[in-house]
């Protein structure tokens, strides 16, 4: 039985729930409690010495990075998530990037600021605020360009790059990030976070936690 361990406070471990729901896998969802430091218990540390999440144990096999998880389980499964064609292949695996290390990682700078220091008690940079909606502003305006002319990130089929956009979008209204002046991104949003297999996971982001 596949296990994932994974918090849906994560944007990381909701790019793989969604993957293994686009996917329908059986598995069984640990959810490893980040807030009271659960990822730093022994039993966990045993799993992944990083303490970090996501995690998946494919019987014997454990695998930590999310990217690399995504990969993984669509090639294991033969989808068409992630090409079996060379080019089509390095393309989606090139929005998988994207999505991982602009989008994600300037909306995480802005959550962070926004929304987690207010958790630890500290006070937001605000040097680094201005620099992850700058960034991500940027990226923004790169994936509507894209959605003008086809319906999807990668190429006119879903993927594995519209689950890995989406979950780095994901925080979006609690990061009060407002998407709206980028029409073909915000109706690609829309129309994915409509889809069965993100609503089999949750309705959005931090309705486990009620907000």
């Amino acid at each position: 039985m596949l296990k994932v361990y994974a918090n849906p406070f994560s944007s990381p471990s909701n790019k793989v729930r969604y993957a293994v729901s686009a996917l329908e896998l059986e598995h069984e969802f640990h959810n490893v409690n980040l807030q009271t430091g659960e990822q730093r218990s022994a039993a966990f540390v045993a799993v992944n010495p990083m303490s970090k999440v996501p995690v998946i144990q494919d019987g014997e096999f454990t695998l930590t990075e999310s990217d690399a998880i995504l990969r993984y389980l669509a090639t294991k499964h033969n989808s068409d998530l992630f090409p079996k064609d060379l080019e089509a292949r390095a393309n989606v695996d090139r929005w998988i990037t994207f999505a991982s290390q602009h989008v994600g990682q300037a909306m995480g700078r802005v959550f962070f600021n926004r929304v987690v220091c207010k958790f630890l008690g500290e006070e937001p940079d605000k040097k680094s605020l201005a620099f992850g909606l700058r960034l991500l502003g940027t990226d923004c305006a790169h994936l509507n360009k894209i959605l003008e002319t086809r319906d999807y990130i990668a190429a006119d089929a879903f993927s594995l790059a519209d689950i890995s956009t989406i979950a780095a979008l994901d925080p979006a209204e609690l990061a009060q990030v407002d998407l709206s002046e980028f029409t073909a991104l915000t109706a690609w949003r829309k129309r994915i976070m409509a889809m069965d297999f993100y609503q089999n996971v949750h309705s959005h982001f931090g309705s486990e936690m009620g907000m």
